[in-house]
């Protein structure tokens, strides 16, 4: 098969391999299973039958302790936190199965955020999920019209706020920005040198420009992450270009490029270096 890909033009080569990587993705019943679980959480349901899968990818499926500790992260994000009666017995079922070494990569992540245990109070993601569509539950693969289609119907976070600081007023006039947890700032830079030739509101796309082309002219965004992006929100953000209603193009700046399991990992304590 790999053979016979490389003979092939680019595109075929591309839809071949996405073929063959659907074919194998359908028949694997654990990656299925686990997807089924990971929507179920997107949608507000299935925290329990989450921690219960957790434990089952520990003790019956003997997974990898960074994929387990994926799972378990995503509960805690969309529950503010995990059930109090599976945190302690999750947290004695991973030191029991991979070790006392794993007890620092615990206290790393906890200290991350990414995983907690609910102590009450209110849960800002299904808050968040309304106000930003995060899910979009209709959605044509073939012909996109929204950036959830680079995670199968979840849309990024990181895209829908930089698609809210684009639009007249910025972050400052959204209300929802409000809701995410964690501490923000906003901040306009004022391009203009003392003579007016480059006013801030032509900078910021917001008309008024002495230039000649004004708002109209396509401007150049950068964006930058802090702490690393995916290869989805990449594709996010090209796609929120290409449809042009920002009127601009996105240059991305980030320390690292990442995954799930990459950024799990980074969090981890490997004492076998």
């Amino acid at each position: 098969s790999v053979k016979k890909l490389n003979i092939m033009p680019v595109l075929d080569r591309h839809t071949e391999l996405a073929s063959m990587i659907q074919e194998k993705s359908a028949m694997d019943e654990g990656f299925l299973k686990r997807l089924r679980c990971e929507q179920d959480l997107l949608d507000g349901r299935g925290v329990d039958a989450a921690c219960e899968y957790a434990e089952e990818l520990m003790f019956a499926e003997r997974e990898s302790m960074e994929s387990v500790l994926r799972l378990i992260a995503l509960v805690s994000l969309v529950n503010s936190g995990v059930p109090k009666k599976y945190f302690d017995s999750l947290r004695w079922g991973l030191l029991h199965l991979y070790g006392f070494e794993s007890l620092a990569s615990l206290q790393s992540i906890q200290a991350s955020g990414l995983i907690k245990k609910y102590e009450g109070g209110r849960n800002a993601f299904p808050q968040m999920k309304k106000a930003f569509k995060l899910v979009v539950d209709e959605m044509d693969d073939a012909n996109p019209t929204d950036i959830s289609y680079v995670y199968s119907g979840y849309a990024p976070l990181s895209c829908r706020l930089v698609d809210a600081a684009l639009k007249p007023g910025g972050l400052a006039q959204e209300e929802s920005v409000r809701i995410i947890p964690g501490p923000q700032f906003s901040f306009q830079q004022d391009f203009s040198n003392g003579k007016g030739d480059f006013p801030a509101a032509a900078a910021a796309g917001e008309g008024g420009s002495d230039l000649e082309d004004g708002a109209s002219r396509r401007r150049t965004v950068l964006v930058v992450f802090i702490g690393g992006v995916t290869f989805a929100e990449i594709s996010a953000l090209r796609f929120m270009s290409s449809q042009g209603g920002l009127n601009c193009n996105f240059v991305i700046m980030t320390t690292k490029l990442i995954n799930g399991t990459t950024l799990v990992k980074s969090l981890c304590k490997d004492y076998n270096k």
